[in-house]
């Protein structure tokens, strides 16, 4: 990746795929997961130079990547909620999301 400050390409890649597991599961919809993580990962990249660590940086991954899902959850800005939200989502995780 061109103009990326140092580690966080490496950071890209071990991160991509645990979060779209991640997004994929809380979802309910593998095929939007791509786009939230990387969504999240593109958050991440903007605040790098804030970034302490690994682990300062992978917990901030997850938290945008579920703020996310959260956003993808709610549904449109008119407020209809997607197919996962209304049928599929177990109420505790949708408890929990809120």
């Amino acid at each position: 990746m061109d103009g990326v400050p140092e580690g966080f390409e490496a950071f890209h890649r071990a991160m991509l795929g645990p979060l779209v597991g991640a997004c994929a599961l809380v979802t309910l919809e593998p095929g939007r997961a791509p786009d939230l993580a990387e969504g999240a990962l593109a958050r991440v990249l903007a605040r790098w130079g804030h970034v302490h660590g690994d682990r300062h940086g992978t917990v901030l991954a997850y938290r945008e990547a579920m703020r996310a899902c959260r956003r993808e959850l709610q549904g449109s800005p008119g407020g209809a909620e997607t197919p996962a939200a209304r049928s599929a989502l177990d109420p505790a995780v949708a408890a929990a999301l809120r």
